[in-house]
């Protein structure tokens, strides 16, 4: 995986949340197989997103919960509805990319990803990486420990026994970071929007959509 700004001639996966601007962006993206897309509850999505920027605009070495009432400024401000229309370009940029090749677009979801059936999901992924040239992932019988380690922060020792590390939920949910009504409908219309775009090539998808509505 490479988090940098540009491309090592080792990488073999790339995170980026291109088109949206400050991205990597791919100049030479045919030499890529194909996509995985990990879609998220886009008003999660939209919170974690906050979480961020606020650790980043005072400091903090990782990602905290901002205060609520710092959210509910950023949610009433114009910024709620430009990171609705971001995340409409997002998926929108994607989905048409692999329109013509849907075998090359590999869709999971980060409610599945780290929800009871996470390590499932990840297998999915290994498969689907398996399929490229050059790539040797791990042997199918270790994901569930290393899915475990990743999104619980729990390893296990040879004999199968969980380690005492503290469990941690990556879940980021926004019960307690309440939206307007209309904001819930701004939201619910784009979703509905992008799953009337797709619906027909992309059942999978209009699933998905469906599920956050």
């Amino acid at each position: 995986v490479n988090y940098a700004k540009h491309r090592t001639d080792h990488s073999v996966l790339f995170e980026t949340h291109y088109p949206l601007h400050g991205a990597i962006k791919i100049h030479d993206d045919d030499n890529f197989r194909g996509t995985i897309l990990l879609l998220r509850n886009p008003i999660d999505s939209i919170l974690s997103s906050f979480n961020a920027f606020y650790a980043r605009q005072y400091h903090y070495l990782i990602d905290i919960r901002a205060p609520a009432e710092d959210w509910i400024r950023y949610r009433d401000s114009a910024q709620f509805a430009a990171q609705v229309k971001l995340y409409e370009k997002f998926v929108i940029y994607w989905m048409n990319k692999h329109k013509k090749n849907r075998e090359d677009l590999l869709l999971i979801t980060y409610e599945g990803l780290t929800g009871g059936r996470g390590a499932t999901f990840t297998k999915q992924i290994a498969n689907y990486l398996d399929k490229s040239e050059g790539i040797k992932v791990i042997d199918p019988d270790s994901v569930p420990c290393i899915w475990e380690k990743f999104v619980h922060d729990k390893w296990y020792t040879n004999n199968g026994d969980e380690s005492t590390a503290t469990t941690i939920s990556f879940q980021e949910r926004a019960d307690d970071r309440p939206l307007t009504q209309d904001q819930i409908r701004v939201v619910s219309r784009m979703l509905q929007g992008l799953e009337e775009r797709f619906r027909r090539d992309d059942k999978q998808f209009s699933t998905i959509m469906n599920s956050y509505m």
